[in-house]
């Protein structure tokens, strides 16, 4: 009976611990998420269309895109070959007074992008059609600052690593923003002006939408597009969608962790109530003596309940540093990221307690209300 009873408390550990660390796995993730989507990214991805391939319009995008500008509930409009949650492409540059190169992330876009995607200035400008040197400007991120390292980097140039080596003014500077996901850190970044040396196809339109009735202004978009390219496929998509998507694995991973811990903790309860059942048929003969003794139902319930508490506790000692290792692990993933305090352990170990509590309480106070006369016929 006792080596049965070692196996069975084993057991009962081992559920448990896997329990507690599924749990802390649930509020990490969960609260690694909320972060993300919490985060401030340094541009408003709300309320913005992306249609995809307006490049097939060929020389009438421009058209096309003041045509967009006059529909109701359009604020604004803007072509670029990337948007943030994309892919970008880099290119090698030196820069002035600087003797070591360095790769540039790009991305080449219209006047209209600092607005549409509600981008802040640190310093100078951005493009301006007014402008005719702006064809071979740049306007640089505060990480691409920080990189080169200028004091004041107005007036200042770089050039690209080609053959023709063509120099860049810089006219301005763009404060960070993550367009790209919050697993690494904002990376230097340079913006040119699509109207000048860098020609290149605009890979997207961006729309920005007031509040309001988005489904119309869509709907408004689509017969546009419609109406100027009749028989090309309409393709578009939401940029805080887009940007959502970057974290699918985390959401299933997420999800995961939700049905495991339920299961886990089901099968945990099952255990303890057999167990439970278990030593409280034993121990009938000592609860019957006990109540003889005048001991009352609480008093009996709470010596029970010790018991088994401390199973759950061990349960705690094993769970907890494994799940702190794997979840610390998990967390480096993301160079921005929330701290694992020990409010998610006692949380964890917590309620994994109240529920083995309420499920040994049912059967020893089953035990403790049966009849002594009868409970002392166990021997």
């Amino acid at each position: 009976d006792s080596r049965e009873l070692w196996i069975r408390n084993g057991l009962i550990v081992l559920q448990f611990s896997i329990a507690i660390f599924l749990i802390v796995g649930v509020l990490t993730v969960h609260g690694q998420m909320s972060y993300l989507q919490d985060k401030a990214l340094g541009f408003e991805k709300e309320q913005v269309m992306v249609i995809d391939n307006p490049g097939a319009l060929g020389a009438g995008t421009g058209t096309f895109k003041d045509i967009l500008r006059d529909q109701p509930g359009v604020v604004s409009v803007s072509g670029s070959t990337t948007v943030p949650g994309s892919g970008f492409s880099n290119i090698g540059y030196r820069a002035e007074g600087v003797d070591a190169g360095f790769t540039l992330n790009m991305v080449v876009c219209d006047p209209e992008y600092l607005d549409t995607m509600k981008l802040k200035m640190a310093e100078g400008r951005f493009f301006s059609r007014a402008h005719s040197t702006d064809s071979t400007a740049v306007v640089l991120n505060s990480a691409a600052l920080d990189l080169i390292g200028w004091a004041d980097p107005i007036g200042k140039t770089i050039s690209n690593n080609s053959d023709d080596g063509n120099v860049f003014s810089v006219i301005g500077i763009v404060e960070d923003y993550h367009y790209e996901s919050l697993h690494q850190e904002i990376r230097p970044m340079a913006l040119f002006f699509s109207g000048g040396y860098y020609v290149r196809t605009e890979g997207y339109i961006s729309v920005r939408f007031e509040t309001g009735d988005v489904a119309g202004t869509v709907g408004r978009v689509e017969k546009a597009w419609n109406d100027f390219a009749p028989g090309m496929p309409f393709s578009y998509s939401f940029l805080d969608e887009r940007f959502d998507g970057l974290y699918r694995n985390e959401a299933q991973i997420s999800q995961l962790f939700t049905i495991f811990s339920y299961l886990a903790i089901i099968i945990g309860c099952l255990g303890l109530f057999g167990l439970s059942a278990f030593v409280v048929d034993r121990k009938m003969k000592e609860i019957g003596i006990r109540k003889v003794l005048g001991a009352s139902v609480a008093g009996i319930v709470r010596q029970l309940n010790k018991d088994f508490l401390k199973v759950v506790l061990v349960a705690n000692i094993f769970a907890w540093p494994v799940a702190w290792f794997v979840m610390n692990r998990w967390l480096q993933n993301f160079a921005y990221r929330i701290d694992l305090g020990i409010w998610v352990f006692l949380i964890s170990g917590s309620l994994v307690l109240l529920i083995a509590l309420i499920t040994v309480s049912f059967q020893a106070v089953k035990g403790a209300v049966a009849d002594p006369v009868e409970s002392l016929k166990y021997e």
